[in-house]
C-alpha cells in the first residue's frame, strides 16, 4: 500500500488578447530636402570612411607586430 492520492482537476485556460500594432504613419518626403540629403550622405560618407581607416591602421599594427618591427 502507498500514500499517493490521485487528483483531478478542471482547468480553463484563457489567452491573452493580441494587442494590435500601432501603424507607422507615412513619411512626409517634402521634408527631405535636397540639403538634409546632402548631410545626411556626409554623415554617412565620414562613418563609413573611418572604419576603413580604422581597419587600415589596425592592419598595419598587426603586420608591424608580426614582422617585428621591420619594414620591408
Amino acid at each position: 500500500m502507498t500514500d499517493d492520492q490521485l487528483l483531478v482537476a478542471m482547468l480553463k485556460v484563457r489567452l491573452a488578447k493580441r494587442q494590435r500594432q500601432r501603424s507607422i504613419p507615412p513619411l512626409n518626403l517634402e521634408e527631405l530636402k535636397e540639403d538634409k540629403a546632402v548631410q545626411f550622405a556626409a554623415e554617412m560618407t565620414n562613418k563609413f570612411t573611418a572604419l576603413v581607416v580604422g581597419a587600415r591602421q589596425k592592419e598595419c599594427n598587426n603586420e608591424m607586430a608580426h614582422s617585428g618591427g621591420r619594414r620591408d
